[in-house]
């Protein structure tokens, strides 16, 4: 290996809030029945991160379980203040508004969310 290290990388212990895997395994068969992924991925700032935010979950529309007009993002260090990134209005037919949250003109289903 010319040029790189030889060592092993460095172990990182879990943060403070992580959960274990015996507390995942215990609550596993709490009868809740759903449960939320948290995905983070970070942007430099609020318009890239909605545009980053769009981009992927227009590219995961193809899978059942994401409800993507919920799709929301939140400052690193405020987590509790959520930006909403599509529109999400019901419309007739049981569509939801696809356009992007705050948007101009009529709601639209084709618009990728619905």
């Amino acid at each position: 290996m010319t040029g790189a290290s030889a060592t092993a990388p460095a172990s990182h212990a879990p943060p403070s809030h992580a959960v274990s895997s015996h507390a995942v395994s215990s609550q596993a068969g709490s009868g809740d029945g759903r449960f939320v992924i948290h995905l983070p991925i970070v942007a430099r700032d609020l318009r890239a991160a909605i545009n980053v935010a769009v981009a992927l979950a227009r590219s995961l529309a193809f899978v059942p379980q994401l409800d993507i007009g919920e799709t929301t993002v939140s400052g690193e260090d405020l987590q509790s203040v959520h930006h909403r990134v599509f529109c999400d209005r019901a419309l007739p037919r049981s569509r939801r508004c696809g356009a992007r949250h705050g948007h101009d003109g009529p709601c639209d289903s084709e618009s990728g969310s619905g």
